[in-house]
């Protein structure tokens, strides 16, 4: 689905809707071929600048900062991985989690 770069906008999906698809990729890096915007850093700015409840908090940000990454999916990892050695290390302690 091609970017329209003088309104930056996606096209609608019904514009293709007469393509016949055999199959469709979607995943990582995905996102990059149709727009910049969808690199790990113009996602995190986003999130930061979202005016929603529960949005990213300064403590959400000190993550990013001590994982030295923009990266929410190495943030991710690295909370569970957390959570798992806490959950070994304090298999009583409820407050860990």
């Amino acid at each position: 689905m091609p970017l329209d770069c003088e309104n930056d906008s996606l096209d609608d999906w019904s514009v293709h809707a007469t393509h016949k698809w055999d199959a469709i990729l979607i995943g990582n890096g995905l996102g990059l071929n149709i727009s910049e915007r969808f690199n790990y850093g113009s996602l995190l700015k986003a999130a930061e600048a979202a005016p929603i409840a529960g949005g990213m908090t300064p403590s959400d940000r000190e993550l990013f900062d001590a994982f030295d990454t923009n990266n929410f999916e190495v943030v991710l990892a690295g909370l569970a991985q957390a959570m798992r050695a806490a959950k070994a290390l304090t298999p009583t302690s409820e407050k860990v989690f």
